[in-house]
Order: structure tokens, then sequence, then C-alpha cells
């Protein structure tokens, strides 16, 4: 009897161990980027879309608006917003093409470094872009995490599947012509050889975003 509680409780031990998630904790600099480009151009809406009413075609590295005489790549559409740079805007939806996507998983500034802290119950992220830092933080209990930057809010909640680290929920871009939201899902994990795996993807209004993945390197 003795013998058979101890092969249960050095079972139970056993499993206890290997279910415990990994690290992430340290800086990690940036090897790739996917579906994303510096500074925030890579946010809007994958393979362009056009709208009436003086909104800008937001296509790939810009071009004329249907309506309204307006250009997309940075030009001011008839209504008074600014159609999103770079490639990829969005129509109509005031500067959103280059914030949207800036403070989840970087679907648009990927961010040149990373400091990661990490406890039991919640993982840190500073995001480094040029001069500026951005930081969020993940509650690890399922529990909703609120984060903002700029005028880019997040309401998420985060859970462990296996050894990935999966966050879903909605980002907010606050605009002079209303808030603009998307849902998202995020997800965190380390490859067998050593990198650390960021791949974000976003949906709005029923229409799939350009998916942002970044590889980083962690700094010996």
């Amino acid at each position: 009897m003795r013998r058979l509680l101890y092969v249960m409780t050095a079972l139970a031990f056993s499993a206890g161990v290997s279910a415990q998630p990994p690290t992430f904790a340290g800086t990690w600099t940036l090897e790739s980027s996917r579906g994303a480009l510096p500074g925030g151009t890579g946010g809007g809406m994958a393979g362009g879309m056009s709208a009436t009413g003086g909104a800008a075609r937001a296509g790939a590295g810009g071009g004329s608006a249907t309506a309204g005489g307006a250009t997309a790549g940075g030009a001011t559409a008839s209504g008074g917003a600014t159609a999103g740079g770079g490639g990829g805007g969005m129509a109509g939806g005031g500067r959103v093409g280059g914030t949207m996507g800036g403070t989840m998983g970087g679907g648009g500034a990927a961010g040149s470094s990373l400091v990661i802290s990490q406890t039991a119950t919640t993982l840190t992220i500073e995001r480094h872009l040029g001069d500026a830092v951005q930081v969020r933080t993940y509650k690890l209990d399922g529990s909703e995490s609120e984060n903002r930057y700029g005028m880019v809010s997040s309401v998420t909640r985060s859970r462990w599947e296996g050894d990935t680290l999966v966050t879903v929920g909605t980002q907010t871009v606050t605009t002079t012509q209303g808030d603009v939201s998307t849902s998202l899902r995020e997800t965190i994990a380390l490859g067998a050889d050593g990198l650390l795996r960021i791949e974000t993807t976003r949906e709005r209004d029923g229409t799939a975003m350009r998916p942002s993945i970044q590889t980083y390197a962690k700094k010996k």
C-alpha cells in the first residue's frame, strides 16, 4: 500500500513538472518579418479595397481613389480622413492603415527588439520601435488583459495550448472618424531552433487581414 502511494505521488509530481509552460523571458532581436513592414505600414487590408463617398482605394503601394479624386498612400480622402500610408491602408477609415496592428503581435510594426519578462501569472513584452517603447502585459490565467498604446487599445485573453501562448481578443483604433475594431489572434512559441515566433492574424467585418509573422533570436 505504501509502495503504491509512493508511485502515485511520483507520477503526480512528474505530470506537474511536465505541465510547466516554457519561459520566453529575455532580450530578443528581430531575425525576420513577413506580412508587416517596419514603421507601421503593413497593417491595412490585404489585397486592397475600394469604397464610395470619397474614400481612398488602398492598394499595394497606393493608387488613385475610386471616388472623390483622392489618392491612397498618404493623400487626403475627400471626406477629410487620411488614407492609410504605405502598402495597404484602410479605405475611408481615417489614419488607420499604419496604426492597426501596432499594439498586438507587430502586424504593423515588428520592432527591432523585444524585452520579455515572465512570471507564473503574467507575461510582459517591451517592444522597441526606434526610440519608442511599447509595453503590453498579458494575464496568463485566462482573465481579461487591457493594453493601450497611443490611440490603439486592446482587450484580450491568453491561455496556454501546450507550449504555445495563444491570445485572442479585440483591438480598437480611435480616430476622428470613430473607432475601428478588429478581432485578433496571436500565438507566441519557441521553435526547435530556439527562435521565438510571433504570429498574428486579424479580421474586420468578416474580412481577413494580412497575417504577420515575426521571428526573434535570443540575445546572448
